[in-house]
């Protein structure tokens, strides 16, 4: 099974850091993969620790397991994760797109196996329902200080429960209610809507994606039974991280000044 990875990273070094050391000892048996990794202008601790990350990496999983990109500047979640998709998408010819934020660590070594299970088991369990849309999205439950940020998240919508064969998992028939730092995403319906809308220089990029997948009648779902964990703050250095944040979105504020109309509702990115 052909996977592509992609994970953006940003001016977040200790995460970032945690997130490469457990992508490390994650299990990738049966999987022919690639991760590629974005780097915009990351601050020279991290882009040296990168560096030693990606020869040690190298070494565990193979020399075409992983390669980085590096940006000189913030060109935006969208943009690198279409970018790298564009770049690899030929030669990979890959099934599933797996989009990755630098601030979670993967609990289980066998999670991405098991994602990709879920989308096999959905479709058998689903075949015979013709009302049942067709799964292109999934993510696993996001855990922030014990609490399920995606449980939060699609408990605003009309949410409900799902059983998928052994798998426990949540879903809704909106657009949203899903938290984005991963999403693994079949790259039939990532061609259909061409990828993450990129207009926006950071944030709701994710809100698009399952936004424009409901428009084209696909399904999102969560598997409550995979755990990823999305760390709170982290003191003095990641304060340092929410100022550069908030003086990019203040730079992004014109970019673009008008939306497609289907997303006019996210005028002022006051649902993200």
């Amino acid at each position: 099974m052909n996977i592509l990875m992609v994970a953006p990273v940003f001016y977040r070094t200790e995460k970032t850091q945690n997130f490469l050391s457990a992508l490390m000892y994650c299990n990738y048996t049966g999987l022919d993969f690639k991760l590629v990794i974005a780097v915009n202008a990351a601050k020279p601790v991290l882009t040296e620790f990168i560096k030693n990350w990606e020869i040690d990496f190298k070494k565990v999983h193979g020399d075409n397991s992983v390669h980085v990109i590096w940006h000189d500047e913030n060109i935006g979640k969208g943009k690198a994760l279409n970018g790298a998709v564009k770049q690899f998408e030929d030669e990979m010819k890959p099934e599933y797109i797996v989009s990755m934020d630098s601030d979670i660590i993967q609990v289980d070594r066998n999670w991405l196996q098991k994602c990709l299970q879920t989308f096999t088991d959905y479709s058998d369990h689903y075949k015979d329902n013709p009302k049942i849309r067709p799964l292109a999205l999934l993510s696993p439950n996001m855990l922030s200080d014990n609490v399920s940020t995606n449980n939060h998240y699609i408990g605003r919508m009309p949410a409900y429960d799902i059983k998928v064969k052994q798998w426990s998992c949540w879903t809704s028939d909106k657009n949203t209610g899903i938290a984005g730092p991963c999403f693994i995403i079949e790259y039939s319906a990532w061609k259909k809507i061409g990828g993450y809308y990129d207009a926006l220089y950071i944030g709701g990029n994710d809100a698009h994606m399952l936004y424009d997948l409901h428009l084209n009648g696909y399904q999102a779902i969560i598997n409550k039974d995979i755990y990823f964990i999305h760390p709170h703050d982290t003191a003095a250095k990641e304060q340092e991280y929410k100022k550069w944040k908030h003086h990019m979105i203040k730079h992004a504020k014109g970019r673009p000044r008008d939306l497609p109309k289907h997303l006019d509702d996210y005028k002022g990115q006051k649902n993200f």
